[in-house]
């Protein structure tokens, strides 16, 4: 909607134009050329909230637990490493310093776009601009070994974990998926251009206005799932106890969102007639506006039924959080939150979007 008022107010400028200034001419334009942008690093993070505890049965323990959106970040990570303890050869290597990240950059891109000019004066001219910009978004190089490097401790975490428990009757698994280089852009202006020059085929001129950027497709994203299945008792130690089947999934999405915003517009060009009513034109034009990125995240953590319904709660350090494992509808997992697009980074700063290009115009 934002958009489509962006253009109704450039039509409405120029219909009044054509009316204030009969007799005065019209320049349609076609052009292409490059789009560049910088990238600001500066924003507010935060992460999740520590989750509630869980109640338990019998009396108070001296460790309690509590529910978590994830193992692989925040909270979750933390008991993880709390669990295993500050020397242990593994730990879990925390999502947090990608969630709490700008995790992606806009690329150079090639841009398509027209241009309708309608002459004031000599001197000023009102311009109604749409352009195609194709240069995605990708994920910064420095946030995808963050990514990895989380996914990659999952397993290592929780077999060292498992492995006396379940007497070595574990499969634990961790994956990522990165969707990258995704996302372009939809630029809507209004601009007055001020010829610098008025009696010459050569004319330089300077350009300022404003417009509508609309951020289209999705942005990157990367998906992390981890999973742990095992059976509790083990045959081998305990063969006549009925056994708990464990298959918990631990799911993370993290997303980059870029939302809509209006621009300011400054640059200018040169014209060049080549006839009476053609010629070529080179411009240059910087779109300005706030950083708008975001980084979300959300999870869905999952319990796959199997075997008798039951409840599992293990301490495997004294002085750390218990973990609490349930196939039973009465009981609530440790693993058990889940999050929807919940915002853990927003851009902060300004963005200038330069975009390059050259033309051929049509005067009549």
């Amino acid at each position: 909607m934002r958009v489509r008022s962006a253009g109704v107010f450039a039509l409405l400028v120029l219909g009044m134009a054509t009316h204030l200034f009969a007799g005065q001419s019209w320049e349609i334009e076609a052009h292409g050329g490059v789009l560049t942008s910088t990238n600001p690093s500066s924003g507010t993070a935060t992460l999740p909230p520590i989750g509630p505890d869980i109640p338990l049965n019998g009396p108070v323990p001296t460790s309690i637990t509590r529910q978590v959106p994830s193992w692989y970040f925040g909270d979750g990570a933390a008991i993880l490493n709390q669990i295993v303890g500050p020397r242990a050869p593994v730990q879990i290597a925390p999502l947090d310093p990608f969630l709490e990240s700008r995790i992606v950059d806009r690329q150079t891109g090639g841009s398509l776009g027209v241009r309708v000019d309608r002459a004031l004066t000599r001197r000023f001219a009102v311009e109604f601009a749409f352009d195609a910009a194709r240069g995605p978004l990708a994920i910064r190089p420095a946030s995808k070994p963050l990514a990895a490097a989380s996914e990659a401790s999952f397993p290592l975490v929780w077999t060292a974990l498992l492995n006396i428990p379940t007497a070595g009757n574990q499969t634990v698994t961790s994956d990522a998926a990165f969707d990258d280089k995704r996302g372009h852009q939809l630029i809507t202006t209004g601009s007055l251009l001020v010829n610098l020059l008025t009696r010459s085929g050569f004319t330089p001129y300077v350009a300022v206005g404003a417009g509508y950027i609309a951020a289209g497709d999705d942005a990157p994203s990367v998906t992390l799932v981890g999973n742990y299945s095992f059976i509790f008792p083990a045959v081998v130690i305990a063969p006549t106890i009925p056994q708990a089947h464990i298959n918990q999934t631990d799911t993370v999405k993290v997303q980059a969102v870029a939302n809509n915003t209006m621009t300011w517009v400054f640059g200018g060009g040169v014209k060049y007639a080549l006839g009476d009513h053609w010629g070529v034109r080179a411009d240059l034009r910087d779109y300005m506006n706030r950083d708008v990125l975001r980084t979300v995240v959300s999870t869905s953590p999952a319990s796959a039924p199997g075997g008798p319904s039951g409840t599992l709660t293990f301490s495997f350090r004294q002085t750390a959080p218990l973990i609490v494992f349930s196939t039973s509808p009465l009981t609530i997992s440790t693993l058990s939150t889940s999050l929807n697009d919940l915002q853990t980074f927003r851009g902060r700063g300004i963005v200038n979007q330069i975009n390059a290009t050259a033309g051929i115009y049509w005067k009549f």
